[in-house]
């Protein structure tokens, strides 16, 4: 279900300074890329309560 994408992990892996893999072609070296996404982190971890 989409309410349970971890939207921060994405958040930070495209927009912010943690992660700069997306730059303008034009400022870095052209070539293959290995990038993957943390599978560990794509989805929301779920709570556990206790009965």
């Amino acid at each position: 279900k989409s309410g349970d994408i971890n939207v921060d992990y994405f958040y930070k892996l495209l927009f912010t300074r943690e992660n700069l893999k997306l730059v303008h072609i034009v400022c870095h070296k052209k070539g293959a890329h290995e990038l993957s996404c943390d599978s560990r982190k794509i989805y929301k971890r779920v709570k556990r309560t206790v009965k």
